[in-house]
């Protein structure tokens, strides 16, 4: 704890000896002691095609992926496991049906079928195959669809079905109150996954089954810090625009009294030179 402790304090004088430097420097550049730094930036505007994303691009994108950042924001998916929960009674379907599609076909071969049985059969193991496939398909996009999300200013819980309605939540960084994270049961300590619980005022979010709790409780607390940091620096160049700001004033001011004054001694020097000449 002292080694944290020295650190942040270093950090604490490095910031004040960089805001100590700015204010110095803002003063002299509204003195006219220095020349205000202008900073010129070309910017080449590129003309790109988007191309949209296709049906395997739009639903198996990051498949393999349960962490990933898209510009300012970092989205987290539901670990395998709640994928395999889904997943587990089409698949059994499905190999069902590659079974009984195998016994078919070699039946076939040895003439073990005959008409109308031949049809019907095939007829049925199309329909079980294409309902064991649409429906792998509707429990993957809703999984793949129940995402959470952490932006630079909000957190997202967003719930959507596959043709259906969706469902967002979203609260401020600035009104978490507290975060915790937990692992439950063992496959959540094997695996490493679990949930991540967000106080917000009077409510509360969680982030069910994410891999990794601890490194996503991490990233808020990061957003947070880096909000919270930004405000500071905000707050801190509006105070130095305003002290600048009072200063210039000030200097304004003194330098008119000083006019005045340079004015009235000339003055009272031309009168006297007036009044020796009279005499």
């Amino acid at each position: 704890m002292s080694v944290i402790d020295e650190f942040r304090q270093r950090i604490q004088r490095r910031s004040e000896k960089v805001e100590k430097r700015e204010i110095d420097k803002a003063i002299r550049v509204q003195l006219g002691l220095l020349e205000e730094e202008t900073s010129q930036t070309s910017q080449t505007i590129q003309s790109t095609r988007t191309k949209k994303p296709g049906f395997f691009s739009r639903y198996f994108e990051n498949f393999f992926t349960m962490r990933f950042e898209k510009g300012n924001v970092v989205t987290f998916r539901k670990y395998w496991p709640t994928l395999l929960g889904k997943v587990w009674a089409p698949t059994l379907i499905l190999l069902i049906v590659m079974v009984a599609g195998g016994v078919f076909v070699n039946n076939i071969r040895l003439g073990g079928i005959q008409q109308p049985w031949l049809n019907i059969l095939f007829l049925l193991i199309f329909l079980f195959f294409v309902f064991g496939i649409m429906w792998w398909i509707y429990q993957y996009v809703d999984w793949r669809n129940d995402i959470y999300q952490v932006s630079d200013k909000y957190i997202f819980d967003i719930e959507r079905k596959p043709l259906g309605t969706e469902v967002k939540k979203s609260a401020p960084l600035e009104s978490i109150l507290s975060l915790e994270h937990e692992r439950m049961g063992f496959l959540g300590y094997l695996l490493n996954y679990g949930k991540v619980i967000i106080n917000v005022g009077e409510t509360k979010f969680f982030f069910n089954n994410v891999h990794e709790p601890a490194r996503v409780q991490q990233d808020i607390f990061t957003r947070i810090h880096t909000l919270k940091r930004q405000k500071e620096i905000a707050e801190a160049a509006r105070d130095r625009k305003n002290l600048v700001n009072v200063l210039g004033i000030y200097h304004d001011a003194a330098e008119e009294i000083r006019e005045e004054e340079y004015l009235e001694d000339e003055y009272d020097e031309e009168y006297d030179e007036d009044e020796m000449e009279q005499y």
